[in-house]
């Protein structure tokens, strides 16, 4: 909504919707004016708990990056325990994608082996 700047026999004043005066109440004239920018400054962002972006964790091996946001709505033990949650979440994301993996060579060396000795080459890959 914009702010128009008036003129009355009192001196000026600005106003969103009226042209009254706020102290006599008469009618001001409405003076042309440039818009002003308003400038709004975001105070500095903690790195936990109020006014909070959340918690970082940097990528380590094949584990992803994780992100908690909080956007200023969580306490640091909040967003400690998010963070805490997530990244157990994507160890045994990635736990569970070595065993993938790892089943998946044994397969095509299974795949690879002779059918009578397929048993023989398992217990070698187990090490029984």
């Amino acid at each position: 909504m914009p702010l128009y700047e008036y003129d009355c026999e009192c001196g000026r004043f600005e106003s969103f919707r009226s042209d009254r005066c706020p102290v006599c109440g008469h009618s001001g004239k409405k003076l042309l004016s440039v818009p002003a920018l308003i400038k709004v400054y975001y105070g500095e962002s903690l790195p936990l708990g109020n006014k909070s972006r959340g918690r970082f964790i940097p990528p380590e091996g094949n584990r992803a990056g994780i992100l908690v946001p909080s956007f200023g709505a969580l306490e640091k033990e909040e967003v400690d325990y998010l963070a805490e949650a997530s990244l157990e979440k994507e160890k045994t994301r990635v736990r569970k994608s070595e065993q993938k993996e790892a089943l998946e060579n044994v397969t095509k060396i299974l795949l690879n082996t002779p059918h009578g000795q397929r048993g023989k080459k398992l217990k070698e890959i187990g090490g029984n």
